[in-house]
This record gives structure tokens, sequence and C-alpha cells, in this order.
């Protein structure tokens, strides 16, 4: 499973995946939730509001347990799987005032607000500024909610 998930990291974020680094758990956790939003099987993970937003106690268990340390093997991935990660990247292409990791929390937290707490779209940047009070620039906040709208299971 760690060959998948350090794979997934780097294919996004081109940079190689370190447990011992906070963003990276975080960026890590926010790539995964967002690729299993898009159709994408990663594992058997379940996500849940945190601190950080959608988080998967199984995710970070398998990154903990065999993210350390492993030797560099290529995992090949279906077009459809690089298709969605084209698509997270460009997601970060758009990054405005935040930072990679606030930016992947702003989108896969408003995306969990609206999926999994059904919060409308008219209130849901008051709700993201709510909880993340760091999360407070709007024309960032309305950039990452139309992205939101525009995620989809690829193909359909």
């Amino acid at each position: 499973m760690c060959d998948v998930l350090n794979e997934i990291y780097k294919e996004i974020y081109k940079e190689k995946f370190n447990y011992d680094k906070l963003d990276h758990r975080i960026k890590l956790q926010k790539a995964v939730y967002l690729l299993e939003n898009m159709g994408i099987y990663v594992g058997d993970y379940s996500f849940s509001w945190n601190k950080y937003g959608p988080y998967s106690i199984g995710l970070d268990y398998d990154a903990k347990k065999y993210c350390k340390e492993i030797e560099k093997k290529d995992v090949p991935f279906s077009d459809v799987t690089k298709q969605c990660f084209n698509k997270v990247r460009e997601y970060l292409s758009e990054i405005t005032v935040y930072d990679q990791k606030d930016w992947m929390e702003c989108i896969a937290s408003l995306h969990y607000l609206k999926h999994v707490f059904r919060i409308d779209d008219n209130n849901l940047i008051s709700e993201l500024k709510k909880r993340k009070p760091y999360l407070n620039n709007d024309t960032a906040n309305n950039k990452a909610k139309d992205i939101v709208n525009n995620i989809s299971i690829v193909g359909f």
C-alpha cells in the first residue's frame, strides 16, 4: 500500500513524501480524499471531520506504519487515475494566497462540508471560515468553491 501512497504523493506534489512533516501528512490526506471523490479507489479509507478537514485514521495509520524508508518502486497507474492526478495538479496551479497545504485543505474541506455535512452553497464559505478562521480569503475560498462544484467522478 505504501508504494501507492508514496507515488500518489510524488505524482501530485512533485516531491517525496515524508511522514515526519505535518504538511506532508495533511497534503496526502487531502489528495487521497479528493481522488476517492473522483472515483479512484486508493484503499479502504473512510474520512471524518478533523481539525484539518477530511481525515482518515486508516490512511494515517498506513502512512505511518508503511511509508517509512522503503525502496522506491514504480507503481503503474491507469489512464483514468493519471487523468485525476492531472486534475488535482490543475487545482494546485490555481493557488492564490494560500500555500499548498492550506489550499488543498480549503478545497477538501469545502467538498466535505458540501457533500457530507450538506451545507448549501450560500452558507458554504461562512461555514468554512467559522470552522477554520485562518482560511479567510474570500477570493481564494470562492475559487475553491468553484472547483468543488466541478469535482466529479472521472468519465461520468
